[in-house]
């Protein structure tokens, strides 16, 4: 029943749990349209299913958004 905290820090957002990170976003540069960043996302299997990924997801493209994409994939 923990609740993870959410840190940006650059170009990732981490879901934290009691200080020992169980997801990662990271936006990558663009790779041929400047507007599209990639995106990697990772939960530790044992807390998915909690919706950190859904919230990770949304922090990392509020993120892209701020770093000028208008897409992601």
């Amino acid at each position: 029943g923990a609740t993870p905290e959410y840190v940006v820090e650059g170009d990732a957002v981490s879901a934290l749990i009691d200080g020992t990170p169980v997801g990662l976003a990271v936006v990558r540069p663009p790779v041929e349209d400047p507007e599209v960043r990639p995106v990697t996302l990772r939960v530790d299997p044992a807390w998915q299913r909690r919706g950190i990924g859904t919230r990770l997801l949304v922090d990392a493209a509020r993120l892209a958004n701020a770093m000028g994409a208008s897409e992601m994939c």
